[in-house]
């Protein structure tokens, strides 16, 4: 196999590893390329003009055809003309993915992507393995813009390498190697404070104080030189600490906490704002509502994360980050909260009633940022929560206030500008100067503030009036003019920071001046790119881009220079959202917005299509993250597609997302969604009216709306007969089956079940039987048939391993589990239930870790484990509190209230019998208040209670009789218990009496007498 190094110069080696001579440095970088988009066709046009950008567009051609011939001979296997490994024709280039090429960025990435999961240890060595692959930056020697961009992205990745195995060496004591680590990413980044700090930190815990007080010198002594600025506030503690010789206690810092927060990490220094802070520390300590305002670019975002870094002690169940710019209807406010904080919606519950539950007794912070297009809406669920919740705190940012009782304003001024008069060397003692300094370093290296550009720079600190954002547009233009040629075209235009319309508001004013005369500078091509790619919310990929805009990686790097686009490490594009307004604006003046939009909903209406049989393979968790990261666009093309009347593209689009609303929990928002479509639904082909009546039934399901979704599943399952869709009615079938067995017509169930198997027997179609079969073995289990369960099961299984759909293994091995652990065979219930939990922590699926989990609590406490029983119960308790899933959390609960029970703790038990019990209650699942009232009997006896035990113990038989159902073995043998202990002390005629006064008052008596006498 060849190996080809990136990283560093490129070489070439052939597969004996012996170093390839190219003949020009072109057919490397040539290589690099294909390398790096391995079995991805290009035009031979765009690679011409990508590699040899300078030359005319006959000239690139030609230096391709050489570049081609040269690699073909280097590449192509002596004597075996037919096993090239280029694609190679008159219009397209490819390096097939069979191609035996080792690549050195390929063995990075990998490694980077296995160091994401696993134990200390293994992620410790992928990332060791990662950093000792990377010998320099990639391609050193092309200057390309392509390559420039690929460069930049892998010195960020290499850059998150070297800052994870800094935390893991701190975590685990190995300091020796922490400093080398530190030191590295020093070296890159040279003015990295917390590194700076946790290196002087470690030097003295390894006792080397001198070497301690040293890094500090020079850091501070750096500073001074490159930014005229001091250290900060919390490196010049830990040095006082350091010099008097002090233990550092909480003073020195230490790994990051991985307390619940998704806060971005800054990667730039925080200017001029230190009396902001103080004054929001102190203000926060009193105030629960505390709202940043003041002009747009003003740093109201930067401010408010920097408040969420500085506050994660005070705030130990979270500080968490909400983007509201990308909404545009108010009603997804609370969805976007709820994802933000991994809730998972499982029943009909408005999303604020969830948040609330999830929130009351929690000591949260809550960031939200951009609040001033949707200002009424977050004013009122910022006050839902905060009345309901008395623990939370919100700092928002908004353009104007919430205009709320107890509401604390803090205005966010921009930045002092430094006067006329300001002297040379007064001058780099202003933040905004310090600002414009570190950005300017981004395309000069060694640009500092000099006696002959001082006044220029002072000038166009002026111009930007103090607005961070707009130095940070305004440095761009270093790559092409000098601060003296910024300051000259800004002041010789006395309107360019003033609006050219009146009717622009005056926050925008000075900001517009910036945007026009970013776009003066772009190209053509560049602008109407720009425009276009104002229709993407939340960011986009290189391949909608492509596809919807009809930019080239040039056009985007292009635009990343001028910082008009923004790249994260996963390679995701974005916009500042008030970049994004400027260029959505203009891309309406021109008359482009509707043509934009159509291509933008057609788009993600294909990948959505796509996305929905992978949802079930083996990649369902990428496609799960894929999908997650488009949300925002998917429900701009949804919302889009309902105003302008396309029901068949929206009908599609919400029918081809309901796995993935099923998947994430998403269930309210998938419904209103496809109820708005619905709608519409005689406009759209009958096929398609079909499958969105069938997803409608499936989301009401999961919610426990059985009515509507037999409705649904009702009428699409007549629509899929008239259409003869027979893999159409098999689905619509599973679906009328699946409420026929939550409404106990467990015949019926069978029945639908069984007629749907023989359609996808028919069919041929494995999945299709697999659901059926599954569905089978569920329903029989119910009816008291295990055998014909487990056999239904195991074909499933079968089925499903082979087509390689983890989820669905998951979930039917959790039920063969239970399966054998009614019949009594322990043994072979913990080897499926410990297979479906492993299965389901590699594919994240929590749902399915909980129920495994589940299952083997119940083994456990069947076996008289507590320990392992309390273990396991009180694992899920935690995960469906944090998926707000009542249902399933109630059944933990009473369950751990019965291992607490064995364990002789009665008051945690009564707990948790307690707490099961309002939940049951409040669904009014009827089974489940009779099992958890035999707990609640069983604490009543030990308590002294007996005639509130024997009169429960009434009610649970009259509630049995009413719906026809009995105990499960756990409970009917605590039952007997209790009964057995109460016959003994009360004597059976007294007992009797008590049971038959129990049956007569019914429950809510019954209850309200026990939470009396308790």
């Amino acid at each position: 196999m060849r190996r080809v190094h990136l990283f560093g110069q490129p070489e070439l080696y052939d597969a004996e590893g012996q170093p390839v001579s190219v003949r020009t440095s072109t057919s490397l970088h040539l290589l690099a390329f294909l390398c790096r988009h391995r079995d991805e066709a290009h035009a031979r046009t765009r690679v011409a003009a990508l590699l040899w950008p300078a030359s005319a567009e006959s000239q690139a051609r030609q230096n391709l055809r050489q570049a081609l011939h040269h690699l073909r001979q280097i590449l192509d296997p002596p004597h075996d003309e037919g096993a090239s490994d280029l694609d190679v024709d008159r219009t397209i280039i490819r390096l097939r993915s069979t191609a035996p090429i080792w690549v050195d960025v390929d063995a990075f990435e990998g490694h980077l992507q296995q160091a994401e999961e696993g134990s200390d240890a293994d992620r410790a060595h992928h990332l060791e393995s990662a950093v000792a692959l990377y010998r320099g930056h990639f391609l050193e020697s092309c200057d390309e813009d392509w390559a420039i961009e690929e460069r930049e992205f892998l010195k960020a990745r290499h850059a998150e390498a070297l800052d994870q195995l800094l935390d893991l060496c701190v975590r685990q004591g190995a300091r020796e190697d922490a400093v080398q680590y530190a030191e590295r990413i020093l070296a890159q980044a040279p003015l990295r404070e917390d590194v700076h700090r946790r290196l002087m930190a470690l030097h003295y815990e390894r006792g080397d104080r001198t070497a301690a007080l040293a890094q500090y010198r020079r850091y501070r002594e750096q500073l001074e030189a490159d930014l005229g600025v001091a250290p900060d506030m919390e490196t010049e503690r830990l040095y006082r600490a350091i010099e008097a010789n002090a233990p550092l206690g909480s003073v020195g810092p230490k790994a990051p906490d991985r307390a619940p927060a998704n806060l971005p990490y800054l990667l730039t220094r925080f200017h001029g704002r230190d009396g902001d802070v103080d004054a929001l520390l102190r203000r926060l300590e009193t105030q629960r509502l505390v709202t940043l305002t003041g002009v747009g670019g003003c740093g109201k975002t930067r401010l408010a994360l920097e408040m969420g870094h500085r506050l994660t002690e005070r705030f130990p169940d979270g500080v968490w980050f909400v983007d509201l710019a990308p909404l545009t209807d108010p009603h997804w406010i609370p969805q976007a909260i709820a994802s933000t904080l991994k809730l998972t919606q499982t029943k009909i519950q408005a999303v604020t009633d969830e948040l609330i539950e999830h929130l009351r007794e929690t000591t949260t912070l809550l960031i939200l940022d951009n609040c001033e297009h949707l200002v009424d809406a977050c004013a009122r669920l910022a006050r839902r929560l905060l009345e309901a919740c008395p623990r939370l705190t919100i700092l928002a940012t908004s353009r104007e206030p919430l205009h709320l009782s107890g509401e604390r304003v803090y205005s966010v001024s921009p930045l002092a500008v430094p006067p006329e008069s300001t002297t040379h060397d007064e001058l780099t003692a202003y933040a905004i100067v310090q600002l414009f300094v570190e950005h300017a370093r981004g395309h000069q290296p060694g640009f500092r503030v000099t006696s002959a550009n001082a006044a220029a720079v002072a000038a166009i600190c002026r111009a930007s009036e103090g607005v961070p954002l707009a130095i940070e547009l305004a440095v761009t233009w270093l790559r092409v003019l000098s601060p003296a040629e910024i300051a000259d075209r800004l002041g010789t235009d006395p309107d360019l920071l003033t609006a050219q319309t009146r009717d622009a508001p005056a926050r925008h004013r000075s900001m517009r001046a910036v945007f026009e005369h970013s776009w003066e500078l772009m190209t053509e091509r560049g602008r109407a790119l720009f425009m276009r790619l104002a229709v993407f919310r939340g960011g986009f990929t290189r391949k909608a881009a492509e596809a919807v805009a009809g930019a080239s990686l040039m056009q985007l790097a292009a635009l990343l220079d001028k910082s008009l686009l923004e790249r994260d490490p996963d390679g995701r594009y974005a916009v500042h959202e008030l970049l994004r307004q400027f260029g959505e604006a203009k891309l309406a003046e021109v008359g482009e917005a509707d043509e934009m939009r159509g291509r933008h909903l057609a788009f993600f209406l294909d990948l959505a299509e796509t996305a929905e049989p992978e949802l079930a393979g083996e990649d369902q968790a990428a496609w799960l993250r894929g999908l997650t990261d488009e949300l925002d666009n998917l429900r701009a093309a949804l919302g889009w597609a309902l105003a302008t009347d396309r029901a068949e593209a929206a009908l599609r689009l919400a029918s081809a997302l309901g796995r993935f609303w099923s998947l994430r929990g998403y269930l309210s928002e998938g419904r209103q969604w496809l109820d708005q479509a619905l709608a519409h639904l005689d406009k759209a082909d009958r096929s398609t009216q079909a499958k969105a009546l069938y997803q409608a039934g499936e989301l009401a399901w999961r919610q426990g709306d059985y009515a509507t979704a037999e409705a649904s599943q009702r009428q699409s399952l007549a629509l899929y007969r008239e259409l003869d869709d027979a893999s159409g009615v098999s689905d619509a079938l599973v679906g009328l089956g699946r409420v026929a067995q939550e409404h106990g017509d467990l015949e019926r169930a069978i029945q639908l079940f069984g007629e749907s198997l023989d359609i996808e027997r028919d069919l041929g179609d494995g999945r299709g039987m697999a659901i059926a079969l599954g569905n089978l073995g569920e329903a029989t289990l119910e009816q008291g048939a295990p055998d014909a369960a487990r056999d239904y099961l195991r074909q499933s299984l079968e089925i499903l391993r082979e087509q390689g759909d983890r989820s669905g293994v998951c979930n039917v091995l959790n039920n063969l589990g239970y399966v054998a652990s009614v019949q009594g065979d322990v043994d072979g219930a913990r080897a499926s239930l410990n297979e479906s939990l492993s299965i389901a922590r590699k594919v994240d699926d929590k749902r399915g870790v909980a129920m495994a989990l589940g299952n083997l609590g119940n083994l456990a406490l069947e076996q008289a484990e507590w320990d392992r029983a309390r273990d396991s119960l009180g694992e899920i308790a935690a995960i469906f509190r944090e998926m707000s899933d009542r249902r399933n959390l109630s059944v933990a609960l009473n369950k751990l209230g019965q291992v607490e029970l064995e364990r002789s703790d009665v008051a945690q038990a009564r707990a948790y019998f307690a707490e099961s019990l309002a939940i049951c209650r409040e669904m009014n699942d009827q089974l489940a208040i009779a099992e958890v009232l035999c707990g609640l009997a069983e604490t009543a006896r030990i308590d002294g209670h007996e005639q509130q035990a024997a009169r429960l113990q009434g009610a649970i038989r009259q509630l049995l009789e009413s719906i026809g159902a009995s105990l499960q073995a756990h409970e009917r043998r605590l039952f007997e218990r209790t009964r057995a202990e109460l016959t003994s002390t009360l004597g059976d005629p007294t007992y009797q009496d008590l049971i038959q006064q129990g049956r007569a008052e019914g429950l809510a008596t019954v209850l309200d007498r026990w939470t009396a006498a308790v």
